[in-house]
Formats: C-alpha cells, sequence, structure tokens
C-alpha cells in the first residue's frame, strides 16, 4: 500500500509540474504580416553569385569550370527526379481515379 501512495505521490508531483500559474500572459511577439517572399525575391536570394564580390578572374573561372563539369551533381539531381517521379506514380493510385468502359 505505501508503494501505491508512493507512486500516486510521484505522479501528482510529476504532473504538477506541467501546471502554469494564474498570472501567465502569452508574450507579445512581433511577427511580419507574410513570412513568403514572392518569386522574384526568391530568385534573387537564392540565385546569387556571392564569389563575384572578390572580383577575382581565376575564381570566377574556376567555380563556372566546377559548376559545367560537376556531373556527381547531375547524377546526384537526376536521381532525386527519378525518385519524386517514382513516388508520384506509386501515390497515386491513393487519389481518385476516372475510368469508362464499354
Amino acid at each position: 500500500m505505501t508503494k501505491l501512495i508512493a507512486a500516486v505521490s510521484v505522479g501528482l508531483f510529476l504532473f504538477s509540474a506541467c501546471a502554469v500559474g494564474p498570472d501567465y500572459t502569452r508574450p507579445r511577439l512581433d511577427t511580419p504580416p507574410s513570412w513568403r517572399l514572392e518569386e522574384k525575391e526568391a530568385k534573387d536570394v537564392t540565385n546569387t553569385r556571392w564569389w563575384e564580390q572578390f572580383a577575382d578572374p581565376v575564381l570566377n573561372n574556376l567555380i563556372t569550370e566546377a559548376i559545367r563539369e560537376n556531373n556527381d551533381v547531375r547524377i546526384a539531381y537526376a536521381r532525386v527526379e527519378e525518385f519524386l517521379g517514382r513516388y508520384r506514380t506509386s501515390r497515386a493510385a491513393f487519389f481518385p481515379q476516372v475510368s469508362a468502359g464499354v
């Protein structure tokens, strides 16, 4: 019986730790009206050529060549696209389908 009382006491103690006092007020957060970027802004952010700020033609040529010759990234991109295609095909059975027969 003492084990039961001890277990209930510990349980109530742990449960009381989750309680919030009666004077709790939610903090005010300054949030923007929308968090998404417009398409043009997103393209400007993601397509930056940050290395050009150094004005080094050797660095520019190296990065351009690396982007052009990087087959590993192209292979990885193709694998991701293949996965997405297979995933969409396998999920197609879960959506409504229309068929006709004679």
